[in-house]
């Protein structure tokens, strides 16, 4: 094995070329900021795709990032490159959401930060971002073993709703992006069915779901069907007054 001395040396290099005035240089050292691994070659990685006034040079250390699978990001670098769902750029957006969609769980941003840039990436002009930031919903909504089921959907509806001010929006356009896929109506009929008919308090987020898989497909739920259960109105009211207290 080499000298940790060696390594030492090698972070140094990479981090210092990182901060070069030439992009050139810059766009140079980023694999081996990827390669070296350690704290000051990650943050100074995170840097670059954050904050580079060269576009070019932001794009490639998203791709390293993406590349590199084994590499361990903290939370708070998570966030720094969260903003660039808002970069100038779609090709960035668009690979910033690729690599969200690659890592899945293993990108912990804030519930704040995720709700924010879930609402950007599902209503971008560009239509391929807004395909790429739908494979990431799909990816975080799912179980970890990637399957569809109605607990790990409101597990994340529910981090969505604790984000006060950006979060029940962004929760709404996701249910609406998920349960209008053929993978999840069978999820969306189960929400509709405990709204209307089921005989115990539901959670905030369960009355979300139901009240968005009712408003994709109104038709098939009609007046009477959902008179012959419990108030709907009641029990939605009822689950947003329990979120409250």
């Amino acid at each position: 094995a080499a000298p940790a001395s060696t390594g030492q040396s090698q972070e140094a290099v990479f981090v210092r070329l990182a901060s070069d005035q030439f992009a050139p240089v810059r766009l140079a050292a980023l694999p081996g900021l990827a390669l070296v691994g350690t704290v000051p070659s990650l943050c100074a990685l995170v840097e670059l795709a954050c904050s580079d006034g060269t576009s070019a040079v932001r794009l490639q250390a998203l791709q390293q990032m993406e590349a590199e699978e084994a590499l361990h990001l903290d939370r708070h670098w998570w966030d720094l490159l969260l903003d660039r769902s808002m970069d100038t750029v779609p090709r960035i957006r668009l690979t910033l959401f690729g690599l969200l969609a690659a890592r899945g769980a293993r990108a912990q941003g804030s519930e704040a930060k995720l709700a924010l840039v879930l609402r950007q990436g599902l209503e971008d002009t560009v239509v391929a971002v807004q395909r790429e930031c739908q494979c990431m919903l799909e990816r975080l909504a799912r179980t970890s073993a990637q399957s569809v089921e109605m607990s790990s959907l409101l597990t994340f509806v529910g981090h969505l709703l604790s984000d006060p001010l950006h979060g029940e929006l962004a929760a709404e356009r996701a249910l609406c992006c998920l349960l209008s896929r053929p993978d999840w109506w069978k999820v969306a009929e189960e929400g509709i069915e405990a709204l209307l008919h089921g005989q115990e308090a539901i959670s905030r987020e369960q009355a979300l779901l139901g009240r968005v898989a009712l408003a994709l497909d109104p038709e098939v739920w009609s007046l009477n069907k959902a008179l012959c259960g419990p108030s709907l109105l009641r029990k939605t009211l009822q689950a947003l007054d329990l979120q409250e207290e």
